[in-house]
């Protein structure tokens, strides 16, 4: 068992400040399950195109080409990691083509079309990625093309298809924020207008329409709103409450009825609120503190709302939080202090206050770049003897990828197919302590 020890927490810029090296827009940040931060963005220097990029060691690499969204204007970009927990995918609305959403993910050479490029009908913005367990992408957003609702849709093989009916809020909405529970029933928050107001909504499709969650109706004059489902498949939603000075308030659900956890999270005026649950339970919120203008994060423990380390990030107007599976957490943002070039923060030390975070002492993640190519991504948290095998479905050993001593660190290693035939391979990580395994089904 690998155990982070606790030490100071402190936010700081990750790797440099500025560097997108020019404006950047609609920012957005994800972390794979080895630990390595992305961030995306839509790229002044680029004309405005969606931008990609990881941090290794100290240093912002591009995440292949440049412009891989087109020439002009790409807007609304997210940016999230499938379950494989390392293939990326973007969503962006493209402007060379009035604006309709596009999906991508990297192969790890380049950037492929998910489905079929254009998905939506029409301009769709305020987009919102998330996956089901089993690798389904889906896709929340307002959807121009009928009345400015809110449209869900998935991906059904090639294709994305509709979940449930296109446009199924009852007035025009603002943001959206997506989830998928572990059963893989899709959970949707956004706002709604209502004559002066925007009022809360939680949906869900019971596998045939979207039908709410508890009572929101409470709940008005509300922004950004922020939804998370807890390992224990409970829901949580945070968002700017415009009816309490516009600070940030968040809900839990118990036994389907919405209430406010805690009290007093912001001092002032809250911006771009994005909830994260933990993978034990606890919330994290971060946002944009009106006061101070910095980005806030805060996590609720012992019935209380504490602040997590004191940062200096100045979002300009927008701002994404992640948290890594180590407890660490990162901020993206454009950076008021730094002309509105994006930066990361991130949060150096561990997250807890009383008890520590166990890691895993390994970590595997298998897919197949290429017909003829698996890649193979492994981290082992100390140092140790280590073996990476392959075995055919009748557990015959047919490939030794490694064996000996290996460092604590994250590798990869490519494994050739040419000379196997398709089918299904256990690909297990080894130690003297324990072993991970996973499956790979070569094309």
């Amino acid at each position: 068992m690998f155990v982070a020890l606790s030490s100071a927490q402190t936010w700081s810029y990750l790797g440099y400040s500025g560097l997108s090296g020019g404006l950047g827009q609609f920012v957005s940040v994800a972390v794979d399950s080895v630990g390595t931060p992305y961030v995306a963005y839509s790229s002044h220097p680029d004309g405005f195109a969606v931008a990609v990029k990881k941090c290794v060691g100290s240093s912002w690499v591009t995440v292949g080409l440049k412009n891989f969204s087109g020439p002009n204007q790409a807007t609304f970009v997210r940016i999230a990691i499938s379950p494989d927990g390392v293939t990326p995918y973007v969503v962006y609305s493209d402007a060379d083509n009035g604006y309709k959403a596009t999906v991508k993910k990297f192969n790890g050479t380049e950037w492929v079309t998910v489905g079929n490029a254009l998905l939506s009908a029409a301009y769709a913005a305020s987009t919102s990625l998330a996956f089901a367990p089993d690798g389904t992408p889906y896709l929340s957003y307002e959807d121009f093309g009928n009345g400015y609702k809110i449209t869900v849709m998935k991906l059904s093989g090639t294709q994305w298809t509709a979940v449930g009916t296109p446009g199924f809020s009852t007035k025009d909405i603002g943001t959206t924020s997506l989830a998928i529970a572990k059963d893989g029933t899709p959970y949707v928050a956004y706002s709604e207008a209502l004559s002066a107001t925007n009022t809360l909504h939680v949906m869900k499709f019971n596998g045939v329409t979207w039908e709410s969650v508890g009572n929101t109706s409470y709940y008005y004059s509300i922004q950004y709103p922020s939804l998370a489902i807890a390992p224990d498949g409970s829901l949580y939603v945070a968002f700017e409450n415009d009816n309490n000075s516009a600070k940030a308030t968040v809900l839990h659900l118990v036994n389907n009825a919405w209430s406010v956890i805690g009290s007093s999270i912001s001092d002032s005026r809250s911006f771009y609120v994005k909830l994260v649950v933990s993978g034990d339970g606890t919330p994290y919120l971060t946002y944009t503190d009106a006061n101070a203008w910095a980005a806030t994060t805060k996590k609720f423990a012992n019935s209380t709302w504490s602040q997590v380390g004191i940062s200096t990030a100045a979002p300009n107007y927008y701002m994404d939080f992640a948290l890594a599976k180590d407890g660490s957490m990162y901020v993206g943002f454009d950076d008021y202090n730094k002309s509105n070039w994006v930066s990361v923060f991130k949060m150096n030390g561990v997250t807890t206050d009383s008890k520590p975070i166990v890691l895993s002492p390994i970590i595997l993640n298998v897919f197949q770049n290429t017909n003829s190519e698996v890649i193979i991504h492994y981290q082992i948290n100390q140092p140790t003897k280590a073996s990476l095998t392959v075995y055919n479905i009748q557990g015959q050993l047919i490939s030794t990828l490694l064996n000996g001593n290996v460092k604590a660190d994250y590798n990869e290693v490519s494994w050739n197919t040419t000379n196997y035939p398709k089918g299904v391979y256990m690909i297990e990580l080894r130690t003297s302590a324990t072993s991970q395994k996973s499956k790979i089904c070569i094309q």
